[in-house]
């Protein structure tokens, strides 16, 4: 079935939504168009790609390592392209639907433009589309030049702990074309994470430099809500030798210039960026998830609000000796105060530094109301790039001597430590009681 009002008009689809829904949708006639729309894409693409929609039509939860987006022209954005000349020689890899490819045919109409199709599916269409296209970066022949690279890859392995497959697939066309230039979509994790994605991260900074251009892509805005994971576009480029960056924010339109240097935050303006550098300290909040003992015991249990219950379970290897602030690694929107007694299960996750876990009630107290203040919630929101919370999502959380503020303090005492800028203070006022915990 693809009549988007025969579905919507079928027993099957009334017993589910109900008829009442059902009627009212059919009386839309914008959104029966968008509808539409998006089914004959999709129709399109499976017939196209052989019958594999399977493998490659999950974009939202990325549930096979051969999952893909396939590229919204806005997610292109020809600012991406500034940096680049007519007489470059272009490679665009995982371009299944050639957006990126006929995005560069329209800036650089005589420029040779070549799309690996690493799993082969879409070569026969791509070359009716004009382009050269091949399987592998190996068989391009006659590659005299050191070639622009624009990658899009399978972002992670399909699987439950969804580990990244982007580093991968980068690392690959980094060695095997030794790209001029790189345009880069991928999650933020590549700009802003620890471990291998900071590996390669600072292998790019050393081979070329600052990025050009980073555009903080928004899901509504440049990916069409066929994505649901915080991405980012970002250009580098050997040639240029620029001690900023261009930027182009996620939640607004604003565009500005600023030296990221090595510290990579999505901000909606350069005031926000300079003033959460100028915050950082270089002591860091850490979380750390225990495994059971073998025991029976008691065991927290989180509930909404910054609140949870104590009930019976297993006990945890957690420091249950202590005052301590818990998170759920699978956010719950709460950050919780736990007194010495209970275990924290393994789906939680303790906070770790100089006031947590403590012996001292008071001190724990503290802390656990600065962690949910409004300015402390506002930076553990712009990492929010994910579902889970792990230690970068703390990461521009400064941590300071608590003993400068007031026992019984406010936002209001927090912005006066920092010298919050006024239009950030609204901002964190605007929140309100949101939490990205």
């Amino acid at each position: 079935m693809n009549s988007v009002k025969d579905i919507i008009t079928s027993k099957t689809f009334m017993d589910i939504v109900g008829k009442k829904y059902a009627k009212k949708l059919a009386t839309e006639p914008t959104i029966i168009g968008m509808m539409q729309e998006r089914l004959d894409n999709f129709y399109n693409y499976a017939e196209e790609a052989n019958g594999i929609e399977e493998d490659i039509f999950r974009n939202n939860g990325f549930l096979s390592s051969k999952s893909i987006t396939f590229m919204p022209e806005e997610a292109v954005d020809q600012k991406a392209f500034e940096s680049f000349k007519d007489t470059d020689t272009f490679v665009v890899i995982y371009d299944c639907n050639g957006n990126m490819a006929k995005s560069l045919r329209k800036k650089f109409p005589n420029a040779r433009i070549i799309i690996i199709d690493p799993w082969g599916w879409f070569i026969t269409r791509l070359t009716k589309m004009g382009f050269e296209c091949y399987n592998k970066e190996e068989d391009i022949p006659n590659m005299n030049t050191r070639p622009v690279v624009l990658i899009n890859s399978p972002y992670t392995n399909g699987e439950q702990d969804a580990s990244n497959k982007y580093v991968e697939h980068q690392r690959n066309a980094m060695i095997k074309l030794d790209p001029v230039a790189m345009a880069v979509w991928c999650p933020d994790t590549f700009l802003t994470g620890g471990k291998e994605v900071k590996k390669l991260r600072q292998d790019f900074e050393k081979k070329y430099g600052k990025p050009v251009y980073v555009k903080w892509l928004n899901q509504k805005r440049d990916w069409r809500d066929s994505i649901r994971i915080s991405t980012a576009l970002n250009v580098w480029d050997e040639r240029q030798q620029n001690d900023t960056t261009k930027v182009k924010a996620r939640y607004t339109e604003e565009e500005y210039e600023v030296d990221f240097d090595g510290e990579y935050i999505s901000t909606d303006s350069k005031e926000e960026f300079e003033y959460i550098k100028r915050i950082q300290t270089p002591e860091k909040v850490s979380v750390k998830g225990f495994k059971p003992t073998g025991s029976k015991g008691k065991q927290i249990k989180i509930k909404v609000e910054h609140k949870f219950d104590i009930e019976d379970g297993l006990e945890y290897k957690s420091n249950n000796d202590s005052h301590r602030q818990v998170v759920s690694y699978l956010r719950s929107g709460s950050c919780v105060d736990v007194p010495p007694g209970p275990s924290v299960p393994g789906k939680y996750r303790e906070l770790n530094c100089r006031y947590s876990p403590t012996k001292d009630s008071s001190r724990s107290e503290k802390f656990g109301r600065y962690m949910r203040s409004g300015h402390t919630r506002w930076l553990v929101e712009i990492r929010y790039i994910s579902r889970s919370l792990d230690g970068p999502a703390l990461s521009l959380v400064p941590i300071i001597d608590l003993d400068e503020l007031p026992d019984n303090f406010t936002d209001e005492d927090i912005f006066k430590h920092f010298n919050t800028p006024k239009s950030i203070q609204d901002k964190i006022v605007e929140m309100g009681d949101k939490s990205p915990y």
